[in-house]
């Protein structure tokens, strides 16, 4: 797994591909989740299987993906820092892809959100 500290601006995108290498078998399940704090119960933003995470292809190595978060997913959040991590299922394993913080950056164009 790898540790690594991301920055977005509120209300862009940020996509990323990844490919799990090794099998040409689909991933039972992939999340990207967002949350306030370390100790959170609930979710700000996460990402599943058919919702912002997308099977790309398939080659003879493995099988690429990719993870989208979306304008309207932070358009509206304050800006500050975050947390995140990423892993995905397979077979009834979880393996974890990425964790770290992730910095929400003010959005200049849309100061305030997304009427502001």
């Amino acid at each position: 797994m790898a540790n690594k500290n991301l920055e977005i601006v509120q209300g862009q995108t940020l996509a990323f591909g990844f490919e799990y290498e090794g099998t040409t078998q689909d991933l039972d399940g992939a999340y990207f989740t967002i949350k306030q704090d370390l100790d959170s119960t609930t979710a700000l933003v996460q990402k599943t299987i058919g919702d912002g995470i997308s099977k790309v292809a398939t080659t003879q190595t493995g099988v690429q993906y990719r993870v989208r978060i979306a304008p309207e997913d932070t358009i509206n959040l304050a800006a500050g820092t975050y947390y995140y991590d990423f892993f995905i299922e397979l077979n009834n394993d979880k393996f974890p892809i990425l964790r770290g913080s992730i910095k929400l950056l003010r959005n200049v164009t849309y100061g305030g959100g997304q009427n502001g």
